[in-house]
């Protein structure tokens, strides 16, 4: 398994990493913390992240399957039982972590869901410790929550022909770009957590070493982005 102890001295105010090209350069690094950052640049991040978020993610879980079950007459308001409180449970899960990656992108990563303006710098935070694409994750949980809670099985069709056209993304374009950034750091994060099923918490705790140590984490999530963890408790 893959641990930063070695490179825990590169580590800044963000907790972060710079890309291979910021690493490169000959002039200074200057690091500002988020307390320095403007307020107008905090909240235009935060603005463009909230539209990116509410435009892709919204399109793909909730117009494209509305559009589904409506072309399918399908009733938009079934009986209410257990498995409507399943689905209602997973769609929670999966809108968490949409929120979730977009606010880090924001919060530590000085960017966005949006491909224009990614983040630009690997961040330590939670969800990339188990899984590489927390956002697609979650996207694809939200649209087998409303296969559940509609009983439509066509919505789980799309869930699997819209996970190919998200795993063709990364596996084509977005791995090989981050690749190509950050060199020998993602390519040991490959080696260290799966694209897609998450790494489960116990194994993570179980796993030997300090609990100082440092995970480098990066994903792909929309907009090429990356990420270290935090270290464990």
């Amino acid at each position: 398994m893959y641990d930063m102890r070695d490179r825990s001295n590169r580590l800044d105010n963000y907790g972060s990493v710079p890309s291979k090209k910021q690493k490169s350069s000959s002039a200074p690094e200057i690091v500002v913390s988020n307390a320095g950052r403007t307020e107008e640049s905090f909240v235009m991040l935060s603005l463009k992240s909230a539209v990116a978020t509410i435009v892709v993610p919204g399109t793909a879980c909730i117009l494209i399957p509305y559009y589904i079950l409506n072309r399918a007459q399908v009733p938009l308001t079934p009986p209410f039982g257990i498995l409507q409180v399943i689905a209602i449970l997973i769609a929670g899960l999966g809108i968490y972590m949409i929120i979730w990656v977009s606010t880090a992108f924001v919060r530590h990563g000085k960017g966005t869901p949006i491909p224009i303006d990614p983040p630009t710098r690997l961040v330590i935070t939670g969800l990339y410790r188990y899984v590489r694409n927390p956002m697609y994750v979650g996207a694809l949980l939200f649209v087998l929550a409303e296969a559940i809670y509609f009983g439509f099985a066509w919505l789980v069709l799309y869930a699997v022909g819209l996970w190919a056209a998200l795993h063709t993304a990364l596996v084509v374009f977005e791995e090989p770009q981050l690749k190509k950034r950050f060199g020998d750091d993602y390519e040991q994060y490959l080696k260290a957590v799966p694209r897609w099923i998450p790494k489960t918490i116990l194994s993570e705790r179980n796993r030997p070493g300090p609990s100082s140590q440092h995970v480098l984490l990066i994903s792909g999530d929309l907009g090429l982005c990356v990420a270290l963890t935090a270290p464990g408790n």
